[in-house]
């Protein structure tokens, strides 16, 4: 239902500490608001989790899920609409899609952290009740089986993609 619920992002250009603090909170118009100062003008239910892959060394891989699990409580115990918890929804990074060009890494190194990443990622919702979806096998499908490229430059979606991903 339209309105009912947000999308949350976490930046993970940030230091875990402060991605804590500091979640990215976007509502359906796309305007960014932190968690505390974000007026609603109707009760949401549901909260779309979209966590950016970690972009640091792999040393700071735990650091930067237990933010991710911090970051799941604070939100699942927040009360947007004054009354009850949103229901949360996790969604893992899509793969890395080989465009067969050198002027672009292939991403098998990308997706093998990503792939650990994404099942940190399911472990993490499951420990919290969180329902979680992969999206990073099935891309990794679709693109195997694209005729044209399902993304720019390997990473973000074109609008065929988005629409193949939107049907897993």
């Amino acid at each position: 239902e339209e309105g009912r619920a947000l999308v949350v992002v976490y930046d993970w250009e940030r230091d875990a500490a402060e991605a804590v603090v500091r979640l990215d909170l976007h509502d359906a118009e796309g305007n960014a608001r932190g968690i505390g100062g974000l007026a609603w003008d109707q009760a949401r239910e549901v909260l779309w989790v979209a966590a950016n892959p970690p972009q640091k060394a792999a040393h700071d891989a735990d650091d930067e899920l237990r933010a991710l699990a911090y970051g799941l409580s604070a939100l699942s115990a927040h009360r947007f609409d004054g009354r009850s918890a949103p229901r949360l929804v996790l969604f893992s990074p899509i793969a890395h899609e080989d465009l067969g060009t050198p002027d672009l890494p292939d991403g098998s190194e990308n997706n093998r952290r990503l792939r650990l990443y994404t099942r940190a990622m399911a472990e993490v919702a499951s420990a919290r009740d969180v329902f979680f979806v992969d999206l990073f096998t099935p891309s990794g499908a679709l693109y195997a089986a694209a005729q044209a490229p399902l993304t720019m430059q390997g990473v973000h979606l074109t609008a065929d993609g988005n629409r193949q991903i939107a049907e897993v």
